[in-house]
Formats: C-alpha cells, structure tokens, sequence
C-alpha cells in the first residue's frame, strides 16, 4: 500500500509559506532529539501526503508522546484519517486546513493514546456513511452515548477505548471520547471548555463538529434532535471565555488567546453569544503603554472571584477579550422587562420580588437569549388566579411580538385552549391527539381527550348503536335518537358488522337544552345540585341514564323559574351534539 501511494505527489499543506514554516518546525525538534532514532519512521517511504502529515503531527506532539509511541502508529492513523477523507462522502468538502488541526492530531487532551481510530471506524463507516454530515454528527453522539454515560471520576482523562470498557467518564472524558470518534471518521472536532460558569464554582467541557463550513456544539454522549442543543445553552450564553486548544500553528478566524510552540488556544465565544471587544490599555505613570503587562480576565460568580484568562499587552500596552457588548445586554434586558412589565423592578434582588415577579423574571431570562424556541414547563403555575390570567395575556400578546416557537407544558385546559395554536393531548407519556384548539373540543380522538378538555367535563353515559339498513340509532333505557345522515355515513365507514354495538355515548354540558314536557326527545331528572356561576349556572341532574351537568343561561332561567334541588326537569341534547366512543378502545368512532 505504502509503495502504491509513493507515486501521489498531492500536498496536505497547499500554501508553501505554511508547509516551509511546518517543516522548520520539525527540523528545529529534530535537531534537538537525536537521542533514541526517535524519527526513524521517516527513513521508510511515504507519499507526499503521508510525509507532510507526519512532519506536522512529529512538529506539534508533545515530546512523551514521540517517545512513547513508535512511527509505525503515528503512520497508520495518518492512513486511517486519509482513509475516511476517501470514503466517507463528506471528505471532499472539508477544508485543508479543518483537515489539519481537527481530524489528523490523534490527542484531544492528556489522555493516552491507543487505536481507538481504527476501531472507531470500522464500527462507524457503515452507520454514518449513507447520512448527510449534520445527520452524521448526531448519529456518531447517538453511538457516543450507548457507550459512555456521565460519572464524575478523578483528574486523569481515560483513553478512547478505556472510557469505551469502563462505559463511563466525566464531561472530560465523555468530549475526548466524542472528538475522536467524529475524527475518526472524517469529520473535523474540537473539545470546547468553559473554565468556569457564571453563576457556579465549576467548569465544564463539550464539542465542536465542523459542519458545511460552520461549527456547531453538542453536549458529548448526550444526544439531541438536533445540534446547537444541550443543558448548557443558557450558561454558555451568560459565559464569559468559551475555549479550545487548537494542535499546532492554527490561524482561524477565531479570537487567538495564547500561542505555544505547539498548540494554539482560541476563544470560540461567537458560537454562544453576540460579541464585541473589551479592550483593555496598561499605562504607567506618566501615562506611557506598558508592554507585555499580564492582565487577567476574572469573572464574578456566587462563589468566588476566577481568573478565565491571562494575556500580555502588545508593544502599545493593549490587549482585549471577546464578550457580549455592555449595550447589547442593556438593551435585551430592557426590551424584555419592558415586555413583561417589570421595569420597576430591575433593581431588585430576587428576595425582594413576590412570586409572580419572579415568575416573570424567570420568563425574561429566556427571552433575552432570542431563542427559536421557547419551551415553557407550567410557567403560571405559583400565581394567584388573577395574575394567572393577566400573565396569560401577556403570553399570548408575547407570542405576537416575538418571532418563535413556543413549546408549553400545562396541565391547565384554560391555559392550553386560550394560548395554542396547535394542542398535544398526552396520556402516561403518549400522545393521545395533535390538533387545534376547536378541533380537539369539537371532535376528540377518543374518551380521555374528550373528558379532560372541556370545564365541566363531558357527559358520559351507557348506551346502544343500533345499525338498520343505513341509519344508526343511539338507544339507551330513557332514550332513542336517530343520528343525522351525515353521521350514519361517516359510521357505515368502518362499521365492523353486526347490528348492535355497546357503546359509550358523550355530550356536553353546554349542549344540554332545557326542554318541555312531552317535547320530542325530552328526557327527564331531578336537580340534585346547582351552582351559580354568574351568568351562567351549573346544574347537577340524575335522570334514568346517568348524572348528566347542564350550562344553563341565567336568563332562561329567569323565564322559566329558579332550579333547586329536587326539583323535576325535562332537558334534551343539541341536534348532532352527541360522541360515540368505542367501549373497549376509547376511540371517538365518528
């Protein structure tokens, strides 16, 4: 194989300035080690390719690693990173230099070293390689994650394949086992830190994959439908330094932090949040620039005060860090209190707010991140009913203003109807219905829906479909009602046979009319409860078929006269208003 490549005269490095400045590198760590024929695997023939990838990876390593590890396996995955660039079809897109610093180095961190690349591939090609490169990056996080799962461990980051045996690893360790699988086939990756939150005393490591000419982040072993989605979203975006260490000479177009003779650090921030440059100017007394002045960058949490970075002035007593603009925050932070009508309050420390401030406080934070999507969990549940239904307001004013997706959780129907443009009914964890507001009242999916939306809730009573010829009858022991032609047809549809079906039968209880005695499909009951609601009142009926609620207008009562317990009435069900439930299913059957 290595015969047949030595015919390729294709260069890694196309730019010559950058493939001279690799080589002096090498050349200057060459002349350093002559101990041990430590880069005896360069005496063997290479192809053009080969060679420029070991001198960059022999130039950048650190000094354990070229002499713990033999040339041989510093070649095959240099084959193994060409191999994947071959095969896999996103190779020919990936750019020269994301090739370079992001799928060829072997090391992520301070783990050791082992085949994992080899064995990563050969596992991988077949599971990704029919999929776009987005749709890859999230599968290789699925095959991550039935892996590796998250356990705290001690400060030494394990290999690869021992976080693979173990089937487990801290956030460290859970991104180093990420990076190098993405890498291991093809696909550029880079292992992202946060030397400390915000608003705790803990740091917390997760990954880059360069994708179509973009980097995006994921949480590591930690899938998601999606990229650019993870727990941290609203930490990161609060961060103060998001950075990487880059193997090599790597000029990005990222913020540059820190060079070494071997490694580049960069601040990745503009993944997390909009920026602008703090800059920062050193004088003495006399008010000349100090050179090479150490400023250190500290953020402030609840816990302590923590340097995040350390830079040098320049020749003219500068220097700066990448953050998000003081004007910016001021404005998102206005515009939402503004929103949320809590202006007045800014000023004030979390104790000092009532529960519905809070809440609302709470509501702000997200949206000042301008999110696509807002995912509210009961948001109004800790208010009182007044503010409930004035922050509902507020909701669905917010919902007009803001361009977004808003995802809400309730448990409350009032919530739901008055605020959804589109409803999920869920049961036990499965989806019962998607519709519309009017479209889950009007016509549920089956007897849960039908009983849980809807203040009372739907009647339901015992009773008979009675199939002749073509029409359908609903009977019960007080009852015999023809359905419309339209509803027969719709049944007639699935009918399973047979000309008597047991059925549960449902109306609701603004769809009861008082009637007359002797009216046609009048039945009777007597008033066991009522409720007075204001203008409507609420009335509890036994009749021989079940207990029945009735919304009854107050104003037809004041022509017919007051109801009080025990009192004998005549009621009947709006024309069509009647559901047919499947009695073992539940299933709406019309």
């Amino acid at each position: 194989m290595l015969c047949a490549s030595c015919t390729n005269n294709k260069h890694l490095i196309s730019d010559e300035a950058e493939r001279a400045a690799v080589q002096q590198d090498f050349e200057a760590r060459r002349d350093t080690l002559t101990q041990g024929n430590l880069f005896q695997v360069f005496e063997q023939p290479m192809s053009d390719e080969q060679k420029e990838a070991m001198t960059f990876l022999y130039a950048y390593m650190p000094l354990a690693d070229i002499a713990d590890h033999p040339g041989e396996f510093y070649l095959e995955n240099v084959d193994y990173a060409f191999k994947a660039r071959e095969e896999m079809p996103w190779g020919k897109v990936v750019p020269e230099r994301e090739f370079r610093h992001f799928v060829l180095p072997i090391r992520v961190n301070n783990e050791n070293l082992d085949d994992s690349r080899k064995v990563f591939y050969e596992e991988l090609k077949d599971r990704v390689k029919n999929l776009s490169l987005y749709d890859a990056v999230l599968e290789v996080n699925h095959w991550c994650h039935e892996k590796v799962i998250y356990t705290p461990s001690d400060a030494r980051t394990s290999s690869p394949l021992a976080s693979v045996k173990t089937a487990y690893g801290r956030c460290g360790e859970e991104s180093t086992f990420t990076v190098a699988a993405l890498r291991s086939v093809g696909i550029p990756a880079r292992q992202v830190y946060t030397p400390r939150w915000a608003h705790t005393d803990d740091n917390h490591a997760w990954v880059e994959a360069w994708v179509d000419g973009k980097w995006y982040f994921l949480g590591a072993c930690e899938p998601e439908p999606v990229l650019n989605l993870g727990w941290f979203n609203a930490p990161a975006s609060r961060g103060m330094l998001m950075h990487t260490k880059v193997f090599g000479r790597y000029n990005g177009p990222e913020e540059v932090m820190y060079r070494t003779p071997r490694y580049t650090e960069i601040n990745v921030i503009d993944n997390y949040a909009p920026t602008a440059k703090a800059d920062v100017a050193i004088v003495d007394a006399d008010g000349k620039p100090v050179a090479d002045a150490k400023v250190e960058f500290k953020v402030y949490n609840y816990a302590e005060f923590y340097t995040v970075a350390s830079k040098q002035t320049d020749a003219d007593g500068k220097t700066h860090l990448k953050k998000m603009p003081n004007d910016e925050i001021d404005r998102r932070v206005r515009e939402a209190a503004e929103i949320l009508d809590i202006t007045q309050f800014l000023d004030r420390k979390p104790k000092a707010l009532s529960g519905g401030q809070r809440q609302r406080v709470a509501i702000g934070r997200a949206i000042v991140r301008d999110p696509k999507v807002f995912l509210m969990d009961e948001p109004l549940s800790n208010l009182d009913a007044k503010l409930r239904n004035q922050m509902r307001a507020e909701l669905i004013k917010l919902r007009h203003e803001i361009k977004g997706t808003f995802i809400y959780v309730t448990h409350d129907q009032t919530e739901a109807m008055t605020l959804g443009d589109r409803i999920v009914v869920m049961k036990d964890g499965v989806v019962q219905q998607i519709a519309t507001p009017q479209e889950v009242f009007n016509h549920p999916a089956n007897i849960f829906v039908a009983g849980f939306i809807g203040v009372p809730q739907m009647n339901f009573f015992d009773a008979q479909l009675v199939r002749s010829g073509n029409g359908f009858t609903v009977k019960t022991e007080d009852m015999n009602v023809a359905l419309a032609p339209e509803t027969c047809a719709q049944l007639a549809l699935n009918w399973d046979g047979g000309d008597v079906k047991e059925i549960t039968a449902g109306v609701r209880p603004e769809q009861i009319l008082l009637a007359d005695k002797g009216e046609e499909g009048a039945l009777q009951g007597t008033v066991e409860v009522t409720e007075l609601m204001g203008s409507t009142e609420h009335v509890h009926v036994t009749a021989p078929d079940g207990q029945f609620v009735l919304i009854i207008p107050v104003v037809d009562l004041e022509a017919k006269g007051a109801l009080k317990a025990g009192d004998t009435i005549w009621f009947k069900f709006e024309k069509n208003a009647t559901h047919l439930f499947d009695k073992v299913s539940g299933k709406n059957l019309i």
